[in-house]
């Protein structure tokens, strides 16, 4: 499944660089064939064009790099298998929370108590 899985994220990161750069180039390109067309000249469309190119080049690469950052951040799965295999015991184990609640008297003083969380495991 993992292997179908990113597969399936590489021919997304793939489509979505490519649509980075067709997009913005084929709109500009459209835009400065209309000045062309308004103004009677030839060469904003060339102009306009190259901007398309150089943005979406921009916006394909931050997203590459992106990209790269995020799967460099997760962990592999055998890591993360490990570490919940070593830390089965602290959810037993854990010290019970408690959770401090603020509270106004009559008075108008604020107040502080301490409720207990219920516990992991714990029989009703």
């Amino acid at each position: 499944m993992s292997k179908k899985n990113n597969a399936l994220k590489n021919i997304s990161l793939i489509l979505q660089l490519g649509l980075n750069v067709l997009v913005p180039t084929f709109l500009l390109l459209m835009l400065g064939l209309w000045i062309d067309q308004k103004v009677g000249t030839g060469y904003f469309g060339l102009i306009f064009m190259i901007l398309g190119i150089l943005g979406g080049g921009k916006s394909a690469y931050q997203l590459a790099m992106s990209s790269m950052e995020q799967e460099e951040s997760t962990p592999p799965e055998e890591v993360v298998e490990e570490y919940l295999k070593n830390h089965e015991q602290d959810a037993v184990t854990k010290p019970k929370v408690t959770r401090r609640t603020t509270y106004f008297s009559s008075d108008g003083e604020a107040r502080e108590a301490s409720k207990p969380e219920r516990e992991v495991g714990r029989k009703k």
